[in-house]
């Protein structure tokens, strides 16, 4: 059996944030620790169990998630932060990175390689803590849409 990997999405459109959690959920190695219309619900949500990867949309009402990513990075240091976007806004997603996001997923981004990209943030978290030096290695994955890349 996997190990089973908590996940949080924070994504305001109602029917896209049930969609991700149904396809999280329908895999072994995933389940959904919980679902979010805005960032500062699930900054409340999440302050005393933290999901282990958090799904971020990077538009949101309120705190923007571009912001959002470096409180969630302040809190959560150890959990990977996926950004989670319509538009291939290369400014939005630059801030994510520089505030604490791993990497980025298009939202067109078929559903077996969103869960990928997922997997690729759990291994790199892994990776990491494995290793007793810090010197993960640097996983890249590309293609269909998203990037994520090693911010160290």
């Amino acid at each position: 059996m996997a190990e089973l990997t908590a996940v949080a999405i924070v994504e305001d459109d109602t029917r896209m944030r049930e969609s991700v959690r149904q396809i999280i959920d329908a895999e072994d190695d995933f389940r959904c620790r919980g679902a979010y219309g805005s960032a500062e619900q699930a900054l409340r949500a999440l302050g005393g169990a933290p999901a282990e990867l958090l799904l971020l949309d990077i538009h949101l009402p309120g705190m923007q998630g571009s912001e959002a990513v470096r409180l969630f990075h302040e809190r959560f240091p150890a959990m990977p932060i996926v950004m989670f976007t319509v538009f291939d806004d290369d400014r939005r997603i630059f801030t994510s990175i520089c505030n604490g996001a791993s990497g980025y997923v298009l939202k067109k981004t078929p559903p077996a390689k969103l869960l990928d990209a997922l997997r690729a943030a759990v291994r790199r978290l892994r990776a990491k803590a494995d290793d007793p030096f810090g010197h993960a290695l640097i996983h890249t994955v590309r293609g269909a849409g998203y990037v994520l890349e090693d911010r160290s």
